[in-house]
Formats: structure tokens, sequence, C-alpha cells
């Protein structure tokens, strides 16, 4: 039975609403307004939130166009007339079953932690539409923190951590880079003698080369010297050895000083530092070197550098090369 009842308000006709005995169904003749202070422009005009849910409603030619909230994949689901469909955030159309974005985004910097001699230029990259926070005095940033939009310009020795955040409210963990903003320091001996080297802070000591010095050529009244050693001592400790090459003897070529000993886990090569010369009798050994490597010292702490005489020859006008070394710091 269907029953036509005429709605008043103030004594205003709003609509004829039909209600169908039985059924549930309520059919209103017009425009519906909810919490609108003028006449609904549409069939629901509604100013305020809405809440869907649903009743198990089949997807069928009569029910598309349909709206319902699914609360198992919490999503808001449109029935196309042949099955429910999830919306995105940006309103298209989704699988009902669609996967959950719980991945967190990936933010890539462009300088990594190091030591560096000036002010670097940092760019943040994320992997996926999200924003980036972050921060340069150390401490934990947070969606308080300031947001990434440009290169950041790191001046001085800083510590930069951030974070980022996708448009599906995932957050990545907080990482870090420590930029160590300072001048290289450099120093090279290639002449005999003994140097001394005191370091104001903490600095790891990277070793260019350490030259054993070249021993000297035979001559017609001698054979030649060897050549001394090139060393290092930190604080009573030898880091390393590079041993001097042997003098020519009249009848025989000097040998490479190829033999080095070191502490600290320098790398060595052996023969091919500096050798001495000779003319008409055979040349003198070269001097042992060592190739890279490096060592650390602690804030006041004074390293000695030993630099080697090359080993001179009979008449004293053919020496092989001194020893030489060279290193460098922040």
């Amino acid at each position: 039975m269907k029953t036509t009842l005429i709605v008043l308000v103030m004594g205003l006709v709003l609509s004829a609403v039909q209600v169908f005995a039985g059924s549930g169904n309520l059919l209103v003749d017009g425009n519906i307004g909810v919490g609108t202070s003028t006449a609904p422009a549409a069939r629901i005009d509604v100013k305020g939130e809405i809440k869907l849910g649903s009743t198990g409603l089949a997807c069928t030619t009569a029910s598309s166009g349909a709206l319902r909230y699914n609360a198992t994949s919490n999503a808001i689901e449109f029935c196309n007339g042949a099955s429910w469909s999830g919306l995105s955030a940006g309103g298209s159309n989704s699988s009902t079953n669609a996967p959950v974005d719980t991945t967190p985004p990936i933010i890539t910097p462009s300088v990594l932690t190091g030591h560096y001699a000036t002010a670097q230029t940092v760019s943040l990259t994320i992997n996926e539409p999200g924003t980036i926070y972050y921060t340069t005095n150390g401490s934990t940033p947070t969606i308080s923190s300031l947001i990434y939009s440009a290169p950041i310009v790191i001046p001085a020795s800083a510590t930069l951590m951030y974070f980022g955040k996708d448009t599906a409210g995932n957050a990545s963990a907080v990482m870090s880079q420590i930029y160590d903003i300072s001048t290289i320091i450099s120093v090279v001996h290639s002449v005999a003698g003994t140097y001394s080297q005191t370091f104001a802070t903490n600095a790891t000591v990277t070793v260019g080369y350490i030259n054993g010095a070249g021993g000297g050529a035979a001559t017609t009244n001698d054979w030649g010297q060897d050549g001394g050693k090139t060393y290092i001592n930190r604080n009573g400790e030898v880091l390393a050895n590079a041993y001097g090459g042997s003098g020519a003897q009249h009848s025989r070529p000097g040998s490479n000083g190829a033999a080095v000993n070191l502490i600290g886990g320098i790398n060595v090569t052996g023969g091919g530092g500096w050798g001495g010369s000779g003319t008409d009798y055979p040349d003198a050994g070269a001097g042992g070197a060592v190739r890279g490597g490096s060592f650390t010292v602690t804030a006041g702490q004074t390293i000695t550098i030993v630099v080697a005489s090359g080993g001179d020859d009979g008449d004293g006008d053919a020496s092989g090369q001194d020893g030489s070394v060279s290193l460098s710091w922040h």
C-alpha cells in the first residue's frame, strides 16, 4: 500500500512524501536539504559530513551509481552496475581488493657522510609523492621540522637528519649524514731531516707515500753507500719503515729496498722509490716505498717524520735520492 503525505513546515508545503507500507522505503518528490540555510540545490544537499555504511546490497543494474563504505578494506566503493570498486583519493576507480600502501618512502641524499674541504650543497630526493622533513642541528626531525623544498647548503660541519612521509601516511626511518667541513692540510718532506707535527684535534692521517732513500752509485774509488730508511714515529710507535736501497759495487748494481716494516695497516709496495744513478758503473738500488693507507692521531699528539739521506758514492758527487714523505689530514 502506498500513502502520500504532504509535509508542512511553518505553513509551507515542502514536498509530497510517499511511504511504502511494509517496505521501509520512503519516496520524496523534490530536493532534500540537510543543514542548509537556503533551498537545496540538488536532490540531496548536505552541509556537513555524510557517514556511509553497507547493508550488503548487491551491485546490479538497479543499484548502479550507489556508494557504500567497505569496513574491511577501509574504502569508499562505487557500484558500476556489475561490481563494487574502490575509489582512490583522486576519485578514480580501483579494485575492491586493491592493496593498501604500507611501504615507507626512500630518501636519497646527493652527498654522503664524509670529510670535505668546502661547503656542500645537499639534495634530498623521495621515490614517491610525499614530504621530506629535516634538521641540520643534530636534533631528531618531526613533522613540525623544516620541510625540504630546495637543496640544503651545509657551510660548516653539521649533522643532517631527515625522514620522509608519503601521501598514504607511511613514514621512513630517520636517517643522518655527518659532514666534516674542514680544510685539508698536506705536508710533503723531500729533504733529509727530522720533522715534528703536533695535531690540535683528533684526525685521520692519510699516507700519500713514504719513500726510502736511494743507494749511491759505485765509482772508480769506492762502492756506493746504502740509502737510509724513512719512517714515521707516533709517540714512540714506529708506524712504517721504508728501507733505503743498497749502494752499487764495482761488479754489480745495488738492490732495491723492498723490505718495508709497518704497524697500523698501511699498504706496502716493494722497490720503486728513489734510486741513485751512475754512468761508468752499475746503478744503485731504489728505496722501498709505502703507498696509501692511514693512521689516527689524537688532539695534542705529535708524530716524528724522519726522512733519510740518499747513499753517497766514493767521490761524493753521485749520491742517491733522499727519502720523502707525503701526508694529509683534515
